[in-house]
């Protein structure tokens, strides 16, 4: 939802597969910076899969199994680790 300049969602899902359940804890570990690592993450899945912005028609979303992908899982370990120590450096 949209409220002037600034978006605000709200989420949740069953804690019931290990893959939800260390989204969940990650989620929980970020706090206030939860939000910069989901806009990083979804840029780039909107950069790797453009139509899913197709203006017109139902958004079609392409997941895969975070097991399966060895490369995204690396993907998200550097931007989480990027987002960690920037915070960590603000909080200093």
């Amino acid at each position: 939802m949209k409220s002037g300049d600034t978006y605000r969602f709200s989420l949740s899902w069953q804690a019931d597969t290990e893959e939800r359940i260390l989204a969940g804890e990650l989620l929980n570990k970020l706090g206030n910076s939860k939000s910069k690592l989901i806009v990083q993450l979804l840029c780039e899945y909107i950069a790797a899969n453009p139509e899913v912005m197709n203006p017109k028609g139902a958004v079609k979303l392409i997941v895969n199994s975070a097991r399966a992908g060895d490369k995204l899982t690396e993907m998200v370990r550097s931007i989480i680790q990027t987002e960690l120590a920037g915070t960590t450096a603000t909080a200093q």
